[in-house]
């Protein structure tokens, strides 16, 4: 199956560029208005500044020669006046008539404010200053201080838009490969994860979708295997009613010749040793029967209810003893626990779990010079517990916290699919139990702890 992406019609960087550039407009306008007028009250609080600077400079000079009527200080006052910067042209006043008029031989100027100043003493008006005052060099100055501003704008404009441009490419960019796994995903490839390490919030969506696969996958598998155990359950169920018929007419059949057994028979009691070999082979098959109808059932939907651990066991290794027998395994049993200690759970999921760790244990020590496998089975405070032993060496250290994962695997291609111990542990946490790995025993070791349901 192929998914088609559809055309993202506004992308994420896109977006984040056009707001943070907007933003940025409108902080950088607000900011130039803000510093246009400061700059203009500014100037004019330094214009105001010197022309009363100035005013005040000459002021003394001026009452005390209008009052003698002293035009030739008058004349160098104006003369010292007119060399002054920004002056451009100084006049001075007695009763009316001007006596002093000097003008700058300085460059032309564009700007020019003329200023007319009163000089009395004694409440008595004496005369007047006029002078024409240049404001280029302010204006130039103005001028200089609006274009650093604006090329700070600029530059900041400029520099947030880049910005804007990269956190958006980085953003699209890992938005489009977590796009391009869940596509992969969706179109099939159910063994996709996400491989770079991203320590942020992509990160954190990666090792979540990661997980999710996984628990995806395994759902996936225990949906298949529910199937083919309820098919298998099916079967063994038809099996096991066509295989007790014969059983039964067998065992009848044995009964009868025991009971009707000529007393003069020769060699009477090899006949009854074989009669009674047949009997217990019949038992055998009747238990490895009703085993094999616990174990290939589908639990799924069945209900916790008390279940006696030690025939779960037994009836567990009742479907997998020959097989050890046939690769000359030693199988140990200790079960240290009386026949009507129960505990609350699904009987067939127990014996699935029971029968996965024994099945691996079998597949760990088959090719080693000491092969034995032990399952050992104890109640302590209140707390049944039962351990897997193999003669194995116990796993790598590297793989101890991947072991639980699903799909991992230490096996050969084609003999595992990595999913016991994971469906394992979630059947025993189901139970409200422990299932682990113990990296204290110096053969490889799997725990189980189950509450007990009664303790007589």
């Amino acid at each position: 199956m192929t998914t088609t992406r559809q055309p993202i019609k506004r992308s994420i960087g896109k977006k984040l560029i056009f707001i943070l550039t907007m933003a940025q407009i409108l902080f950088l306008g607000t900011l130039v208005s803000v510093g246009f007028y400061f700059i203009r009250y500014t100037l004019q609080d330094q214009l105001d500044k010197r022309v009363s600077a100035f005013s005040s400079q000459f002021e003394s000079s001026l009452k005390t020669a209008m009052i003698s009527m002293d035009v030739g200080t008058l004349r160098s006052v104006g003369q010292q006046a007119i060399l002054l910067p920004d002056i451009i042209e100084f006049n001075i006043f007695l009763h009316g008539k001007m006596i002093v008029n000097e003008k700058s031989s300085k460059t032309k100027s564009y700007h020019i404010i003329s200023i007319n100043k009163k000089v009395s003493a004694s409440g008595q008006e004496l005369g007047a200053i006029n002078y024409s005052m240049s404001l280029d060099s302010l204006d130039t100055h103005k001028k200089n201080i609006y274009i650093t501003l604006l090329m700070i704008c600029f530059f900041e404009l400029v520099f947030a838009t880049v910005l804007a441009y990269l956190i958006g490419k980085y953003i699209t960019n890992r938005s489009n490969y977590l796009i391009s796994g869940i596509e992969k995903y969706a179109s099939g490839d159910s063994e996709f994860k996400y491989e770079r390490k991203m320590d942020d919030e992509f990160g954190i969506i990666a090792e979540s979708f990661n997980s999710m696969t996984l628990k995806l996958n395994e759902l996936r598998f225990q949906n298949i295997q529910s199937s083919k155990m309820a098919a298998l359950g099916e079967m063994a169920a038809g099996v096991a009613h066509e295989i007790n018929n014969p059983l039964t007419i067998i065992v009848g059949t044995v009964a009868t010749l025991n009971q009707f057994m000529p007393h003069e028979l020769k060699d009477r009691e090899l006949f009854e040793k074989n009669l009674e070999r047949i009997q217990l082979t019949v038992r055998r098959i009747v238990k490895i029967i009703s085993a094999l109808k616990t174990f290939s059932r589908n639990a799924e939907s069945d209900p916790f209810e008390e279940v006696e651990i030690k025939k779960t066991i037994e009836d567990s290794l009742a479907l997998c003893s020959e097989k050890f027998s046939e690769n000359k395994i030693e199988l140990r049993v200790k079960i240290s626990v009386e026949s009507n200690i129960t505990i609350l759970a699904r009987s067939a999921q127990i014996s699935q779990v029971l029968i996965n760790l024994l099945s691996n244990s079998l597949d760990a020590v088959t090719e080693l010079k000491e092969k034995w496998v032990e399952i050992d089975c104890y109640i302590h405070k209140s707390t049944l517990t039962i351990k897997v032993i193999d003669s194995g060496n116990g796993i790598k250290s590297e793989f101890i916290q991947r072991i639980m994962e699903p799909f991992f695997t230490t096996k050969q291609v084609g003999k595992g699919t990595g999913l016991g111990l994971s469906i394992s542990k979630n059947i025993i946490e189901n139970h409200n139990g422990n299932f682990y790995y113990d990296e204290t025993s110096p053969k490889t070791c799997f725990i189980i702890e189950l509450p007990v349901a009664n303790i007589y």
